[in-house]
């Protein structure tokens, strides 16, 4: 990312084709289907990249996009995989009907919460393509972990020998994993859980713990309040673990979290 002039990213106002190329490549289109979806010839295209580029001084879709995420112009809901949604619809339900038992618990939710995540993560295995590679290397692995944390120059040492001995990891991190971009295949990482998230992020375990905490009380609440009916419940909770998987993602990612959460 480039660095030489300070914009404020917050008032940054996108036109809507190029607020639509974010978050088509941020969903995982190619560039030829982002062209076709959007009725763009190629030129057209790579003009409103330039402009893009231009608004966030950076050089490439990958740092645009966490940017865009990180400063509100991507609505971080617009990106919630269908995989996710499945999960949250299951497991709200399961919430709503532990609530008219006798005896709420909060470690009963707090499993719960557990649970969501895994059923998740079995989506996203059930959904795989039989020919996705599930081998990465540790070095693919110090890559995509320099990438994130915006890390990797040439100035740095272990960048510069990673980048030199490998010149294409992030085509062939795409191809193994039958993505179109390097967003996607971060995503992908964790996702399928392929590399250990601790490796990724220091106090993760830590970070896990006070955010299941404060989706949990977030959650028990919902059972009190006043006049609502199953189906609001339902939808309350349903938002709240959206945006449980939205902060566990951010910060497996290394995307700062935007103030404004999805709220019913």
């Amino acid at each position: 990312m480039l660095n030489k002039k300070k914009i404020n990213y917050v008032n940054l106002k996108l036109e809507f084709l190029e607020s639509a190329i974010l978050k088509t490549y941020a969903l995982g289109y190619s560039e030829k289907d982002i062209c076709n979806l959007l009725d763009l010839k190629i030129s057209d295209y790579h003009l409103i990249l330039h402009k893009l580029y231009l608004k966030y001084n950076t050089r490439e879709l990958f740092q645009t996009v966490y940017l865009a995420i990180e400063n509100g112009q991507i609505d971080r809901y617009d990106l919630v995989k269908e995989e996710t949604k499945q999960a949250a619809l299951l497991i709200s339900k399961k919430v709503v009907d532990y609530f008219n038992t006798d005896n709420v618990k909060a470690s009963i939710i707090t499993e719960l919460i557990k649970t969501f995540i895994e059923e998740t993560h079995k989506n996203f295995l059930k959904n795989l393509d039989a020919t996705v590679n599930l081998d990465i290397t540790q070095e693919q692995s110090i890559y995509c972990y320099l990438k994130i944390t915006n890390n990797l120059n040439a100035k740095s040492r272990i960048s510069y020998q990673i980048i030199n001995s490998n010149n294409n990891i992030e085509k062939n991190l795409a191809y193994k994993l039958k993505v179109n971009n390097f967003f996607n295949v971060i995503r992908r990482i964790f996702e399928l859980n392929l590399i250990n998230r601790t490796k990724f992020i220091s106090d993760h375990n830590g970070f896990e713990k006070k955010l299941l905490k404060t989706y949990k009380d977030k959650i028990a609440c919902v059972k009190y309040i006043k006049k609502a009916k199953l189906e609001e419940q339902n939808l309350y909770i349903y938002f709240d673990l959206i945006n449980f998987y939205n902060d566990l993602e951010n910060k497996s990612l290394h995307i700062k979290k935007y103030k404004k959460n999805h709220k019913l």
